[in-house]
């Protein structure tokens, strides 16, 4: 997919971005190569921006620009810690090294904890010139809502396709059974849930970051918060009958899930995997 024509055709001006994007669906090299489209835009110094010509588009296509940082989960871990993110909450108010902003770019925003999107909302409220926050995941919906409300959302394709309301449906469906068996706490029941997905990788990843999404509607059925998975009757029966510790757990289990298909892991092997976390962390 050629990502600045997409840009272009969705009426999106690249020489005047806002302070935060969020870039969700089609895939993770496709949301990689829009994240550095966008910084490219910021940085450059041609006069159509970003000109994939000067030194400061060079720069960012080689992942060399000293003001463009990316902020990834840490080898090791699973989670993009609070710690690093306070480290970008100081750095965003240094002043940039040779570019026109400081650039922050998260490609697995997914897996920040709700900590550490919380502790970058002061910036985000309050921030100071020549920055730019973007975020990229599978769903937006893995976002907390105060993050999204201060984000402008840019929704790729899918891959290869679009979605018809029967593939949606589909989709859907298969979200609805594998919330129901993490309801039921039952690893058999589980992964009876995820046979069908084993021989298809794109829409196993679908079916977990809707489950993403659908946990966080769950927390938030707590607080009488808005719903955005349109599995409102799932997340019902998930917070019912599930605490809210358990259930950002499985949140964060989840989110390695997607992380692991989206690095080619073998689906029936982490589709057994987050399986046997869920059964765990719904049995203590």
């Amino acid at each position: 997919m050629d990502v600045r024509e997409f840009f272009v055709e969705k009426g999106f001006d690249l020489a005047r971005l806002p302070q935060s994007v969020i870039i969700d669906s089609g895939g993770r090299e496709s949301r990689e190569k829009a994240a550095k489209l966008l910084a490219s835009a910021v940085q450059c110094r041609g006069s159509d921006k970003p000109c994939g010509e000067c030194t400061a588009c060079r720069k960012v296509g080689s992942d060399s620009h000293p003001d463009v940082s990316t902020v990834s989960v840490a080898k090791g871990k699973k989670l993009v810690s609070v710690a690093q993110v306070r480290e970008v909450r100081t750095a965003a108010y240094v002043r940039p090294h040779e570019g026109e902003a400081r650039v922050f770019i998260f490609p697995d925003a997914d897996c920040m904890t709700d900590e550490a999107q919380n502790a970058l909302l002061k910036v985000m409220e309050e921030p100071p010139a020549g920055l730019l926050f973007v975020f990229c995941l599978p769903h937006a919906g893995a976002l907390l809502p105060t993050v999204r409300s201060r984000s402008v959302t840019v929704s790729l394709p899918f891959e290869g396709e679009e979605i018809s309301g029967a593939a949606a449906e589909k989709r859907r469906a298969a979200v609805s059974a594998f919330a129901k068996a993490a309801v039921s706490g039952s690893e058999a029941d589980l992964i009876a849930s995820t046979v069908p997905l084993d021989k298809d990788r794109k829409l196993m990843l679908e079916v977990f970051s809707l489950f993403r999404v659908v946990l966080r509607d769950a927390v938030a059925v707590r607080g009488s918060a808005a719903l955005v998975s349109g599995c409102g009757e799932e997340a019902a029966m998930l917070s019912a009958a599930v605490s809210k510790a358990k259930l950002i757990r499985m949140d964060a289990a989840t989110a390695t899930a997607c992380a692991a298909l989206e690095r080619n892991g073998k689906e029936s092997v982490v589709s057994s995997r987050l399986c046997g976390e869920i059964k765990n962390i719904l049995s203590e």
